[in-house]
């Protein structure tokens, strides 16, 4: 049986420690397979409403003003 190195895919001896194409070891640990990122569910963002102003004060002239 032949080994494949699992950085170049270069085929060695099945005795073989490291890599003839390039030298990585053979007998170490499979490289660290970067974590998969879970997408976040998005939040819709609602801006609130502007409260209703009030309506203005009707000013009524004193009497005789008019």
């Amino acid at each position: 049986m032949v080994k494949k190195c699992p950085t170049c895919g270069a085929n060695n001896r099945d005795d073989a420690a490291f890599c003839s194409a390039c030298g990585a070891s053979l007998t170490a640990a499979a490289p660290f397979a970067a974590p998969t990122v879970k997408p976040v569910p998005s939040v819709r963002v609602v801006s609130p409403v502007a409260p209703a102003m009030a309506p203005a004060p009707v000013r009524v002239p004193p009497p005789g003003m008019c």
